[in-house]
């Protein structure tokens, strides 16, 4: 597959600032080697990333099965696993609430391609499947661990678990030990999978290759489950016809399949040279062309077949459709296609009241047009963008984010179940407002109708004094019964406590702090007899 020496020498010198492509954040294709390396060879071949929270959602026809389309909570958009990702999607995914691993995930899943035919069989299309996921698979828990920095309580693949210290110390660091381990688990991986495959084939008998949870045959049998009325479809056979390029990320043979997972493979980690494979205009014009195919089934697509500029495939569209139809396949998620709506919809879901503000004074539309990608919550993203602004916009900034952490503040479990121990942090699931204006009184005042915005926005206050304008701060938290709790705190000591200088606070703030909730113990005694 790969040679591990090879791969060892290669990546212990390899660089870790190379392409990024558009639509995703450049430190998080920057935290290993291999991630670079994917961000490079992924911007060589024009591909890029469509914003989960701007792309308009589309249910399927009815007979490929149940659909819900995703709905926001708190202003996180959840994503169904089968139902949104498909293999054939040759644009990335870059969504907000996934962790940094999954950029060079989704680009490696670009790079690979996938494989479809229409007389395939559905264990064809469950063995196609399973190797168009070996690889961005072993990326996420093997290759993307060399040379990447974790904290002081992880030194590996995670699986299942999340860590915010992880995520925010994620950082090449210089070769050691533990990444020889790491590439020699993922050739064996690699090895064994294969393996697993090829008497997949022999047999015509799905042959798992489990590793702990992983299980990439399970995997593909659920994939064939859930996609197979889609790719066995008239759409998708129409859509073949007319946009998929043999060897542009599409294969119609799985020894094609395994061939491109091995070359990209050996293209990761020994460095080996791989060819462009496309460019951003296929792509695009791909993915409208599948929007298209799939809920727009009786559009006369066969001038748009060949149409590669995606400014006239706009124009084209919007000339054939009704506009409401229109609106909703344009907005893919990059570019000018995002949908406005959709992220108003997810701004209510956690700050209605700014919402209301901004929208009555034009800037929502602003605000979707230079959202960049950012993991962070749409409230914050949207508080950030508002402190930027001109006039009121700090204040309004200031009340975003206290609605934001009405909706996301939570408890701290492990410091809830370990008790008092040494040491001192803010707990996991405090949230801390800092303005110039009291954000509580703000809302309230907003919330009762006696302020909206205007000019740009400006606050007006139709009734009562004006909010107090003064350096504020507010902590808001979860106790462990999961009730809210709202605390004002000196703007210097919530200022501290926002950026964890704990050393700076006096024992007695500190005392109160960690009565409160606020602040929690980070190291615990183990009593043994």
């Amino acid at each position: 597959m790969f040679d591990t020496d090879a791969a060892a020498a290669h990546l212990a010198e390899a660089p870790t600032h190379l392409a990024t492509p558009e639509g995703l954040p450049e430190a998080e294709l920057a935290r290993s080697p291999c991630a670079a390396r994917v961000g490079a060879l992924a911007a060589e071949s024009g591909l890029f990333a469509f914003h989960y929270e701007h792309r308009a959602h589309l249910a399927p026809p009815e007979p490929w099965g149940p659909w819900e389309p995703p709905s926001w909570v708190d202003g996180r958009l959840p994503e169904p696993k089968y139902a949104a990702f498909r293999h054939d999607l040759p644009v990335a995914g870059f969504h907000p609430g996934h962790r940094a691993k999954w950029s060079a995930h989704e680009l490696c899943h670009a790079l690979v391609g996938f494989g479809w035919r229409a007389d395939a069989s559905p264990l064809w299309h469950a063995t196609a499947a399973r190797l168009a996921e070996l690889l961005p698979v072993v990326l996420w828990y093997f290759l993307d661990e060399v040379r990447l920095s974790r904290c002081t309580r992880h030194d590996g693949p995670l699986f299942a678990t999340f860590c915010p210290d992880c995520e925010a110390v994620a950082a090449p660091r210089p070769w050691s030990a533990e990444d020889a381990t790491h590439l020699a688990d993922a050739r064996r991986f690699l090895d064994r999978e294969l393996a697993a495959i090829a008497r997949t084939r022999r047999l015509g008998l799905p042959i798992p290759h489990v590793h702990g949870s992983l299980d990439l045959c399970s995997d593909g049998v659920a994939y064939a489950a859930a996609h197979g009325p889609r790719l066995r479809s008239t759409h998708f056979g129409r859509y073949a016809e007319r946009f998929l390029r043999l060897g542009q990320g599409w294969f119609d043979h799985l020894d094609d399949l395994e061939a491109r997972v091995v070359a990209v493979a050996r293209a990761l980690t020994e460095g080996a040279p791989l060819a462009p494979i496309g460019h951003r205009a296929l792509w695009a014009a791909q993915d409208l062309g599948w929007r298209l195919c799939a809920h727009a089934p009786d559009a006369p697509i066969d001038d748009l077949a060949t149409e590669l500029d995606l400014p006239a495939a706009r124009a084209w569209v919007r000339r054939e459709l009704p506009a409401g139809d229109a609106d909703s396949l344009l907005a893919v998620g990059y570019g000018e296609g995002r949908s406005t709506s959709l992220v108003g919809e997810g701004l209510a879901s956690v700050c209605p009241l700014t919402l209301e503000l901004i929208d009555s004074a034009g800037g929502l539309h602003d605000f979707v047009r230079t959202d960049a990608p950012d993991r962070r919550n749409i409230g914050l993203r949207l508080a950030d963008f508002l402190d930027r602004g001109t006039l009121d916009g700090p204040k309004l900034a200031a009340l975003a984010r206290y609605e934001t952490a009405l909706r996301t503040a939570a408890g701290d479990p492990e410091a809830t179940v370990l008790g008092d121990g040494d040491g001192l942090r803010a707990a996991r699931g405090l949230r801390v407002v800092l303005s110039d204006i009291d954000p509580i009184r703000l809302a309230e005042r907003v919330e009762a109708g006696d302020i909206d915005a205007r000019h740009g926005p400006l606050l007006v206050v139709h009734a009562g004094d004006p909010v107090p304008t003064e350096p504020t701060g507010v902590l808001v938290l979860r106790d462990p019964e999961g009730e809210l709790i709202l605390a004002e705190a000196d703007a210097e000591v919530a200022a501290a406590l926002a950026r964890g200088d704990l050393d700076l606070l006096d024992m007695e703030t500190l005392d109160d702090l960690r009565e409160l909730g606020a602040v929690v113990a980070c190291r615990w005694p183990l009593s043994e007899s």
